[in-house]
């Protein structure tokens, strides 16, 4: 059971991360007005990262995961609590796992 778990956080961190930051940028710089800076700071990566995440350089399924209602509601909710706050990179890694379970259907990732 533990390799399945890992070849899934595996897949989702090679595949869907890039998209769920591409998103979040999105919307921070879309809905909230956060220039690259801000959101850099805001998600703890690099201000070359976001204008990559902006631009579509990276992320390129982020129209899958627009498509996924659910999972674009959580971003859109995540995004709006990050705007007003300086979250923890761990705060922003559990939303990573809760996207990754709504994906790939899995309650808990590890024992």
């Amino acid at each position: 059971m533990k390799n399945i778990m890992q070849a899934r956080c595996e897949k989702f961190v090679t595949e869907y991360l890039p998209a769920v930051r591409a998103v979040l940028a999105k919307l921070l710089a879309e809905k909230h007005a956060l220039t690259q800076n801000e959101i850099a700071e805001k998600m703890h990566i690099s201000q070359p990262a976001v204008s990559h995440y902006l631009r579509r350089a990276r992320g390129k399924m982020a129209e899958e995961l627009i498509k996924n209602e659910e999972v674009y509601r959580k971003l859109s909710d995540f995004s709006s609590k990050l705007s007003r706050e300086n979250l923890s990179e761990d705060s922003i890694a559990e939303l990573f796992c809760e996207i990754c379970k709504i994906l790939f259907g899995e309650e808990k990732c590890s024992d």
